[in-house]
């Protein structure tokens, strides 16, 4: 049955009723009846009782976005994400800690510079070749792997000095002609089958390197007395 009226006028009807004791009607069949929410909460939380069954919503207030992350409330309340943030390394430049993380970081960093320095003295695959111009030529870390070419022309004196990198290896070469004469520098030693300390020949070739750490270079190849 449909029924007009307000909620008034429906309850006085109901009184006079004298017929069947269970009337049954929908909201939607009482002209005028408009639905209200049992209860709104001030952060959008909505509660609403139909029938037996109570329903409670929030949702999503107007202009809000959610994305993962956001944490509502104190932060320092939150004691497992804040616990996650204290474990967190701080901005703070490494130079400026103390303890065992400022002694970690420095031997990081010698280690790294040690690497450095070992990947450096290293030899190519392929020698590179220096030119030697004058009459004198003393060697040095950097040519250690390398081909060293004399290109003076007449006498001239290559220099095997101590304090170089140990096992450093060179290949000499006389291209200028003339004797090519090897000498031991200050606290350096040189070795050689008979002693033997010049090369004569135009393009002959002597190798030399420094035994480990006792400046002792031994010379091998085009070597006469």
């Amino acid at each position: 049955m449909g029924l007009t009226g307000d909620t008034a006028q429906i309850s006085a009807d109901l009184n006079s009723h004298t017929g069947q004791t269970d009337i049954h009607f929908t909201q939607a069949q009482i002209t005028g009846y408009t639905k209200t929410v049992d209860f709104l909460g001030a952060g959008g939380t909505q509660v609403d009782l139909s029938g037996s069954t109570l329903i409670i919503s929030s949702a999503v207030p107007t202009g809000t976005t959610v994305s993962w992350g956001d944490v509502s409330g104190t932060l320092s309340n939150q004691t497992d994400l804040q616990n996650a943030l204290n474990a967190k390394v701080g901005t703070t430049a490494y130079n400026t800690y103390t303890g065992d993380t400022a002694t970690e970081l420095s031997n990081l960093n010698t280690g790294i510079t040690a690497n450095t320095q070992a990947i450096t003295e290293k030899a190519d695959i392929l020698a590179n070749i220096v030119e030697a111009t004058g009459s004198t030529y003393t060697l040095t870390n950097a040519d250690s792997g390398k081909i060293i070419e004399m290109t003076y022309v007449g006498s001239k004196t290559l220099t095997c000095p101590s304090g170089l990198t140990a096992n450093m290896q060179v290949t000499v070469v006389n291209i200028g002609g003339g004797n090519m004469v090897f000498q031991a520098g200050a606290s350096a030693a040189i070795y050689s089958s008979l002693n033997y300390d010049t090369c004569e020949q135009t393009y002959g070739a002597v190798t030399c390197y420094q035994r480990s750490t006792t400046n002792g270079w031994v010379l091998f190849g085009s070597l006469q007395s």
